[in-house]
């Protein structure tokens, strides 16, 4: 639930301000933090870690009203690009979910089409078995060619079921 929150945040397009003490939180959301101590307000236009690195190398001053407009514009521009960043990364997730399903669902069909192949080359394998064939060339040799044309069908489906085994396959890391 935290993490649907967070991503619902993140879409809005509207300006949050939030209090909160929750490092995460702020370092997920925030792209302009504002501090208020001795009576003055500190703003720094961007993430809340940059803001800690800011603050403890004494980079912060306050804000003035001239500088004021200026630090919320850079707040907005910079809200707006981790924004497209986040969407795009988003798409980008989407593309590769949907691709790995596409793939996924392609394995199962060469399976079923592996199977049935099989099934059918045994049933060819079993008729060109039976003693009476041996005397009518014909149909054996129509049954051989069968028989051919299935395992060539075959080949052709384990080869296409490996590779789609080997591009989802994770790579060891090296040693």
């Amino acid at each position: 639930s935290r993490q649907a929150l967070l991503e619902a945040l993140q879409d809005y397009g509207g300006t949050l301000v939030f209090v909160s003490h929750d490092r995460y939180f702020i370092g997920e959301i925030a792209t302009r933090v504002l501090e208020v101590r001795d009576q003055e307000i500190h703003s720094y236009p961007g993430t809340y870690e940059g803001f800690l690195a800011a603050k403890a190398e004494g980079r912060l001053t306050p804000v003035s009203r001239g500088n004021a407009g200026l630090a919320a514009g850079q707040a907005f521009e910079s809200r707006e690009e981790e924004k497209r960043e986040r969407l795009q990364e988003r798409e980008q997730r989407k593309a590769e979910q949907r691709r790995e399903q596409r793939r996924k669902r392609r394995i199962a069909d060469l399976e079923e089409e592996i199977s049935s192949l099989e099934r059918e080359l045994t049933e060819v394998e079993r008729e060109m078995e039976k003693p009476g064939l041996a005397r009518d060339h014909l149909a054996l040799q129509r049954l051989h060619d069968q028989a051919t044309e299935i395992r060539e069908g075959l080949n052709r489906r384990y080869a296409a079921w490996e590779a789609l085994q080997e591009e989802g396959a994770v790579p060891d890391p090296e040693p």
